[in-house]
């Protein structure tokens, strides 16, 4: 529940990155004046696609944070360690959910609205308040998540062909093939860090 929070200020400071970068290549200089306006416009848009992609993977995941923001995990435990009563059932008391993710049993616990004003005010006894839905939204936020990992995926790869555009377009061929290079190293690094 928290890598949603954390993609989001993952995505947020790329999104600061990507208007970097975007500002960096629109200013008038003796590399944007040498380019071609085509080459250009790819090295623009390339940017301008990275800073869209990242910008509603951040609004995405600041959304979906509010959903889960309402939620406390108080316990997570693999089934055969899970407490249970004399009929069998696991004890379940409160507004607390059980809910199994992997192997392990994850307890979330409803936060009620306005729980601050709450714990100052008494309320009369008789009256509770909690949330309209019991249960936690967990297929919706497993939707957020990766949704936010494919648009921040694809604002990464555009950001880097923009990269790569400026270097081959607008700087000296020699950086330009460098640049390439050391682009295609990394990618490779990459993929054999995941692979092996």
């Amino acid at each position: 529940m928290q890598r949603i929070q954390t993609l989001t200020v993952i995505t947020t400071f790329l999104t600061s990155i990507d208007g970097q970068l975007f500002s960096l290549t629109s200013m008038s200089s003796s590399v944007t004046l040498t380019a071609s306006t085509d080459s250009q416009e790819l090295v623009y848009a390339c940017f301008a696609g990275a800073l869209v992609f990242h910008v509603c993977s951040s609004i995405l995941g600041y959304a979906a944070s509010f959903i889960v923001i309402r939620y406390q995990v108080v316990d997570a435990e693999s089934p055969s360690v899970a407490k249970t009563d004399e009929l069998g059932k696991r004890s379940n008391t409160g507004l607390l959910q059980q809910e199994s993710i992997r192997g392990k049993q994850l307890l979330l616990k409803a936060t009620p609205p306005l729980y601050a004003v709450q714990s100052l005010f008494p309320t009369p006894s008789g009256i509770r308040l909690q949330s309209r839905t019991s249960t936690p939204p967990l297929d919706l936020l497993t939707r957020c998540y990766y949704t936010i990992l494919a648009l921040s995926g694809a604002g990464f790869i555009s950001a880097l062909l923009g990269i790569a555009t400026y270097a081959w377009f607008g700087l000296r061929q020699t950086v330009g093939i460098f640049t390439i290079a050391c682009l295609g190293v990394s990618l490779f690094a990459c993929v054999c860090a995941v692979v092996y």
